[in-house]
């Protein structure tokens, strides 16, 4: 068979395809977030059992009424269905995960810090949850040479949030805004 004919044969394979996936509905799903749908694969994957997002003001660190309530219904969640062991909080400042050779400004890494900090006053202060079972992971900077050698836990959550499309790889900007928000991660016992 000459390269012609094969070259042509390729294009009209291509075009049959086309054609055929065009016909087709796209499958939206209804009143879900994209990120807390991606971020239900990470924790299906890291083996945790419920994952909620709570979200918060620009510039601000206090969680609002939506973030507390979102946080009481996770934890109540977690509870009706068995012991918690430990939750895993991923908090985000105002600005997304930074790409390759890049560091966000001080303040946004303090603003998360603190963001990670109202969250784990409020699991234990108000809802029982032993602070040593709370591991907080500031979104706003990237682990250091040591974390990404050693493969610790910041170093894991953070690689799957990028392969799960959450935060960007580096040098590609993910299509939801993961900014001035936090997962909360809770595994069972």
């Amino acid at each position: 068979m000459s390269k012609k004919w094969m070259t042509l044969g390729m294009g009209l394979v291509t075009a049959l395809a086309l054609g055929a996936c065009a016909g087709k509905d796209k499958t939206e799903v209804v009143g879900e977030n994209p990120i807390q749908s991606k971020a239900e694969k990470a924790a299906e994957r890291r083996g945790e059992h419920v994952v909620s997002r709570v979200s918060f003001n620009k510039g601000q660190s206090d969680l609002t009424p939506g973030a507390r309530e979102q946080l009481t219904k996770a934890v109540t969640e977690a509870q009706k269905m068995g012991e918690i062991d430990d939750v895993t909080v991923a908090v985000w400042s105002d600005m997304e995960y930074p790409g390759k050779n890049r560091k966000l400004p001080n303040a946004q890494v303090r603003l998360a810090d603190n963001r990670g900090e109202k969250i784990e006053n409020y699991l234990s202060d108000q809802l029982d949850v032993s602070g040593y079972r709370v591991k907080v992971h500031n979104m706003g900077k990237k682990p250091g040479f040591m974390a990404e050698y050693l493969n610790t836990a910041d170093n894991q959550l953070k690689s799957d949030l990028v392969a799960q499309g959450i935060a960007p790889k580096d040098g590609e900007m993910t299509l939801q805004n993961a900014s001035s928000s936090a997962l909360v991660f809770i595994k069972l016992k």
